[in-house]
């Protein structure tokens, strides 16, 4: 091997781990607001909100 020369082809599908490809799609993401058809957010609704306040915001 020189200076020059790419790497050994390695058959893991060329990602990182050796995972191979095609095995998992991920789901895409759907906007609960959306889904629920909320047009209005009111920030005083604690429940519909909660999941997107982190801990620190909720004192």
């Amino acid at each position: 091997m020189g200076d020059g020369d790419p790497p050994p082809y390695d058959d893991s599908g060329g990602r990182p781990g050796g995972r191979p490809r095609g095995r998992f799609v991920p789901r895409r993401r759907v906007c609960t607001f959306c889904v629920e058809h909320i047009k209005i957010i009111d920030y005083k609704d604690i429940d519909k909100i909660r999941r997107f306040v982190s801990d620190r915001a909720k004192t």
